[in-house]
């Protein structure tokens, strides 16, 4: 029961309001300012290619949804050609980013190279949505906060620490599928348990819904909706109630038959992947057949599936992608590729990249909470039991998966796990404010406070947060390098210091995806043989003495080994991930 507040008094429900609009402020400032990092372009491009033609060849790796969804705003505000026609060349040209099928090109070409509109009102449109579902994961923190805490204010503090942990702003504000996979999740938790409270028509057909559409963001979420649904039935099966674990296994095969419609529904109820007036018909490595890296059982299931057409060519590619890493692949560990580490690796990154308060909360509470009393009333301690279970267990599933599948690239793949965390979190921190004691009330406010105030320091490189051990992407390139979409951002950033500082050029060697002219960046040398991610980039040359250097931190390394005398000094200054050497 919520005590009536006084007149003038701020409620926890206003104060979760007004937490939202600071948090949508903070996220403008970021979506304004940064450029493409190295997946979005990607993402965007193919998000134009689905809407436009109904063509999944740019980003077949991942179910297309999101995608599309991000890409309705563009096609509403600007109509980009999907040709790409204006770069003057015809739509059969085999030589077109859309006859290639190259998602990097494509996409970067739409963002930056498109005379119609600039690249950074083209960014901000395409990443609409995606601030919409970060803001969206913190209103469901907050329904479980005063679901788990029979509070508001217990929502309230859920709700901060999930909206302004600097990795969830961060990500919540490019075209990436991280935060939506958690918002996926999340959302069907939420709906699953109101559906496990109170099993009715309605509830049972928003469940259904909800879990088809979210099925459809990420491979990750259809493995959550499978550990969810186990958990219930487990949740069932304690009850010793038939009528329960009946009605959990009708609602499984509903919720499956939803999911299986959902693959064709977004797939356009077409099996072929690539639309029927493109030119050149791309195939994916992900498509059968496969490579020798995709053998065994699993690979001639699915292409099984791929030769019966029991699904479409958007499902199988996802399935095929996830198959590259099931072998002992080689990937970004600690900044170099290896195939050892990947047991410890989130552990590590979650030590370096969590505010140390809330890393201390996610220690200190569950020893605290074998340590609390339990309820007599037998009726409510199961409840309680079945609550947290069904709330926990799935993402703890979900974790293990993805730790022993081996999919990494960066900490931004464990980020779910900050939802129940903050929950979890944020409804212990509710208990202690309302003891009444003021050390304890004390230590609640110490703890929001450093949060929101991390969050703020860091802003607006959110994205690349690094707690006090971690110190800054310079000092922990190792676990900054693990991850494809932390470069790129900070091209535009770039521009402008280097337009503050009236520098006549600049030696270069940046990550990312981007077309340097378009981004103010116009007169610099390439001074990096050994990656050529920016669009249209400039034959090798070597550093003029005379003119300041941009390194990506990623690159660093290399390029301190090619010119020793040049870059073996501290960098003179940091500007998130771009390290800069003036003369």
């Amino acid at each position: 029961m919520q005590k009536a507040s006084s007149p003038g008094t701020i409620t926890p429900f206003g104060a979760f309001v007004a937490a939202l609009i600071i948090w949508l402020l903070l996220a403008w400032g970021i979506i304004s300012v940064k450029s493409a990092p190295h997946d979005e372009p990607v993402h965007i491009g193919d998000g134009i290619a689905i809407l436009s033609a109904l063509d999944f060849r740019m980003n077949p790796e991942h179910p297309p949804l999101f995608k599309a969804l991000a890409a309705i705003p563009i096609k509403l505000f600007y109509h980009p050609d999907v040709y790409a026609r204006f770069l003057g060349v015809s739509s059969t040209d085999p030589h077109s980013p859309w006859a290639m099928g190259v998602a990097a090109l494509y996409g970067s070409a739409q963002i930056y190279l498109n005379p119609d509109y600039s690249p950074q009102s083209f960014l901000i449109a395409a990443r609409i949505i995606p601030v919409l579902f970060g803001l969206l994961g913190g209103i469901l923190a907050f329904y479980w906060g005063c679901e788990l805490g029979k509070n508001r204010l217990s929502g309230l503090l859920s709700a901060i620490l999930l909206l302004y942990y600097s990795e969830y702003l961060g990500h919540s504000c490019y075209v990436l599928l991280d935060v939506p996979s958690l918002v996926a999740c999340a959302s069907v938790a939420t709906f699953g348990w109101r559906c496990w409270k109170r099993s009715t028509f309605v509830n049972g057909l928003l469940f259904i819904l909800i879990t088809a559409l979210a099925s459809q963001i990420k491979l990750p979420v259809c493995l959550f909706i499978v550990a969810f649904l186990f958990t219930l039935l487990c949740a069932a099966i304690l009850r010793r109630s038939r009528k329960k674990i009946f009605s959990i296994l009708l609602l499984a095969l509903l919720t499956f038959a939803a999911c299986y419609f959902a693959c064709w529904l977004t797939a356009g109820f077409r099996f072929e992947y690539t639309a029927s007036n493109a030119s050149l018909l791309h195939r994916s490595a992900h498509l059968p057949p496969f490579p020798d890296l995709h053998s065994g059982l699993t690979a001639n299931f699915i292409t099984w599936l791929w030769e019966k057409r029991l699904l479409p060519e958007t499902a199988i590619a996802v399935l095929g992608h996830t198959l590259s890493f099931s072998h002992e692949r080689e990937y970004f560990l600690f900044g170099q590729t290896s195939s050892k580490g990947w047991y410890h690796y989130f552990l590590i990154t979650s030590v370096l990249k969590t505010p140390l308060p809330f890393l201390l909360c996610c220690i200190v509470f569950p020893v605290l909470d074998l340590f609390r009393p339990r309820f007599k009333h037998s009726a409510t301690r199961n409840f309680r039991r079945e609550r947290a279970l069904i709330f926990g267990l799935p993402f703890f599933l979900l974790a293990l998966c993805v730790i022993f599948f081996r999919a990494n690239l960066g900490h931004r793949y464990f980020l779910f796990v900050y939802f129940p965390l903050s929950v979890y979190a944020g409804v212990w921190l509710g208990r202690m404010f309302q003891s009444k004691n003021s050390v304890k009330r004390g230590i609640v406010i110490a703890v929001m406070v450093y949060h929101a105030g991390s969050c703020l320091w860091w802003h607006p490189h959110n994205a690349t947060y690094f707690n006090l051990i971690g110190r800054n992407p310079y000092a922990s390139h190792k676990i900054l390098n693990d991850s494809s979409t932390d470069y790129g951002q900070d091209a535009f950033l770039l521009a402008s210091e280097l337009a503050l500082r009236q520098a006549a050029g600049v030696n270069l060697s940046l990550a990312g995806l981007n077309y340097l002219p378009s981004c103010g960046i116009a007169n610099y040398r390439w001074i990096d043989d050994s990656i050529g991610f920016p669009l249209n980039m400039r034959r090798n040359d070597t550093p003029r003495p005379d003119w300041p250097s941009a390194i990506s931190v990623n690159r660093l390394e290399r390029i301190r080994m090619k010119y020793p005398e040049l870059y073996q000094r501290e960098p003179d200054q940091i500007l998130n991930s771009i390290v800069i050497y003036y003369p």
